[in-house]
């Protein structure tokens, strides 16, 4: 069943019909031969009334600014995976992965060497993730999207022991973190690749 259209000849009628309306419930009011007390009564009834609906309003206007917040939050959430999952999946992470993956515990990185760098971009990768993480912009569930299992294992199982041996003054936090969102180290898989010198 087709809705009928209100045309634009109906809205001047119902304006006309509101005005009309709102002339002959003033000229009644001013008619009225009301005691001072009674206007008071009167204009502070037409007050709370205007102020229920001036708050039901503002209620509405906070409840929609706060859906919006919720959704722009969301779409920064979706922007920051997306982005970081592409910095991991890029060839040049993919490059420093496998270089790392060659370093043997106990093995020197001097500094600025191409270990050196691929250790860098690694660590400086779950830096930003772990940052993400602590300041609430990704949750949990997201930041164990952006940081599967077997990446934070590479991160503290070869990149910290990489960051011992730089600095022995590194910030372990980043890595206690993340090995915390799979139940701690201990639970993380094993990586792939020779870690241990021989």
């Amino acid at each position: 069943m087709a809705t009928p259209r209100v045309g634009p000849a109906w809205l001047v009628v119902a304006l006309l019909g509101g005005a009309v309306l709102a002339v002959v419930l003033v000229d009644r009011l001013l008619r009225l031969a009301l005691s001072s007390d009674q206007w008071l009564i009167l204009l502070g009834s037409v007050t709370a009334i205007t102020g229920a609906a001036a708050t039901i309003a503002a209620f509405k206007s906070a409840s929609a600014a706060r859906d919006a917040a919720r959704e722009t939050h969301k779409a920064i959430q979706a922007q920051l995976v997306t982005s970081l999952r592409d910095a991991y999946a890029s060839g040049d992470m993919l490059t420093a992965i496998h270089a790392v993956r060659r370093w043997k515990k106990g093995e020197v990185v001097p500094p600025d060497s191409p270990m050196d760098h691929a250790r860098r971009m690694i660590s400086h990768h779950f830096q930003k993730i772990a940052t993400l993480g602590r300041k609430r912009l990704l949750d949990d569930d997201l930041l164990r999207v952006v940081a599967k299992a077997n990446e934070v294992a590479l991160f503290c199982q070869v990149i910290e022991p990489m960051e011992q041996q730089v600095s022995g003054h590194y910030d372990r936090s980043d890595f206690d973190l993340l090995a915390d969102l799979y139940g701690g180290r201990d639970r993380l898989p094993p990586t792939v690749g020779p870690t241990e010198k021989r």
